[in-house]
Order: C-alpha cells, then sequence, then structure tokens
C-alpha cells in the first residue's frame, strides 16, 4: 500500500472520510475504495477528489458496490476466460491445483491500489483505467496472469493460490500495460460476452460505460442521476458472497498490520 510514500498518513486518512460524505446514494461503500480515495486526494487534491472518486464510483467501479458481489464474479470468470483463450495448458494447470478466479478479486476493487507498493504504478493504472473501458482492470489481470505463466507453470501445486494471489512487485507495468491493451483489442467487451456464455446484467456499469461515459466529449456532464438508478435494480445476494468478502477483509487486514510494523 502506498501510504508508505505519505508525509502525514493520519492526515490523508482524515480527508479520506470527509470525501466519503460526499458518497453517491444507493451503492455500497467497498472495503478498499478508501485507497482508490486517497489516491485521488494525493494527485488531484481535496477539491478535484471528490468527484473523481463520485465519477469512479458510478461509472467505472459501480458493479463493485452492489448488494451482491455477483458482478463481480462474472467479471472475474471473464479474467478466467481469456486466460483460457489465450493459454489453455496454463488454465489447466489453474483448474488441477484448484485456484479458482477469486485470488484478484482486490485488484478489481480497489484498482491495484492495495496490490502494488510503489505510488509511481498505482497512479500509473489510474491513468490507464480512467482512459479506458470500465472492464479494463479485468484485461490487466489477465496479462499479468499470462505474464507469469512460466513461474506459475514452475510452482509446486500447494503453493500456487498464494503464488497467483501476490503480484510481484519488480513486473514491468509498461509491458502489463501493454499486454492489456492487446488483449482490449482482441476481446471487445460484447464479443466476449458472447464467446464465454457469461453475459453481464443488462445495467452492469461494464455494458453501459460506452452510453454513459464513452460517448462524452469535453466539457459534457455526465448523468449522475441516471447512474445513480442503476443500483436499484438489486440483485439477490448469495451466503457464499459474504464468506469470500469476509475471508478477503481478513487477508487485507493482515497485509495493513504487516504494513504497519514496517512503517
Amino acid at each position: 500500500m502506498f501510504e508508505k510514500d505519505l508525509a502525514d498518513p493520519l492526515q490523508i486518512a482524515k480527508d479520506v472520510e470527509r470525501s466519503l460524505y460526499y458518497y453517491p446514494q444507493g451503492i455500497c461503500l467497498i472495503s478498499g475504495f478508501h485507497d482508490i480515495c486517497t489516491c485521488f486526494l494525493l494527485v488531484l487534491g481535496k477539491k478535484a477528489a471528490i468527484p473523481a472518486a463520485e465519477n469512479v464510483a458510478l461509472f467505472f467501479l459501480r458493479d463493485a458496490m452492489m448488494d451482491s458481489l455477483e458482478p463481480i464474479s462474472k467479471q472475474l470468470r471473464l479474467m478466467s476466460s481469456i486466460i483460457e483463450y489465450e493459454d489453455s495448458e496454463l488454465t489447466s494447470f489453474l483448474e488441477r491445483c484448484n485456484v479458482m478466479p477469486y485470488y484478484a478479486i482486490s485488484w478489481i476493487l480497489t484498482w491495484f491500489s492495495h496490490d502494488f507498493e510503489k505510488y509511481e504504478k498505482i497512479v500509473r493504472l489510474f491513468d490507464l483505467f480512467i482512459s479506458s473501458e470500465a472492464i479494463m482492470p479485468v484485461y490487466l489481470s489477465s496479462a499479468i496472469i499470462l505474464l507469469r505463466r512460466d513461474e506459475i507453470l514452475k510452482a509446486d501445486r500447494d503453493i500456487v493460490h498464494s503464488l497467483v494471489t501476490r503480484i510481484p512487485q519488480d513486473m514491468d507495468i509498461e509491458r502489463i500495460i501493454q499486454k492489456s491493451v492487446q488483449l482490449q483489442e482482441k476481446y471487445a467487451v460484447l464479443q466476449l460476452q458472447k464467446q464465454s456464455g457469461i453475459w453481464l446484467h443488462e445495467e452492469s456499469v461494464i455494458n453501459t460505460w460506452d452510453n454513459d461515459w464513452g460517448t462524452l466529449k469535453w466539457g459534457d456532464v455526465p448523468d449522475h442521476l441516471r447512474a445513480s438508478k442503476y443500483p436499484n435494480s438489486q440483485l439477490t445476494k448469495e451466503v457464499w458472497e459474504d464468506e469470500m468478502l469476509s475471508e478477503w477483509n481478513k487477508r487485507r487486514r493482515a497485509s495493513i498490520i504487516d504494513e504497519q510494523d514496517f512503517l
């Protein structure tokens, strides 16, 4: 986590809390969104960080802010499909190791802001995500796994899940981005859903991004009212979702404690 680079982490934390008072109504505050808000505060300052965080919540990360994690689960399955189409050997190995795609949930939920330590890498990814379709974190997650194929295939099966969960900090971020863009060009979002048979909800941010955000021109104002109504179509929450999110939060808290000890 890039709080290591902050001059005053406590003040930043207080600013994040204040920013969340302006959080869009009707969507759920996800664990990890503080990390995203912190990045905006550092780069943009308090005044501009609030609308930036609101736009990201409504037009890029809305699927992660429902009561149900089903939309994110489907995004992770789309990630697995991309990996399968690109590298069937790697996919078969991950399946034999019983590795489910949920290792990448924090990557999607926090835009990698809790998975890369270098501030420069995090803001570089934020630049990419803001200037790309809402599904770009899925392509980038796929790219990371594909670029690590040799390392993964050589690993003992009992450590594979732990291995893929942690991103090596020395990975070349530009190489990852280049691979992600190639995957985006090869697997357009609608074609990917059709090819995989994994259809996201009609009101998924992945499917509404182009109309709500992608077609905006300089000076246009996004329709926050329309976007804020999408979450009202609530999805049924499953028991396994709480269990999975609880496990992720447990690992995240342990990681934060380790970082604090380091400081």
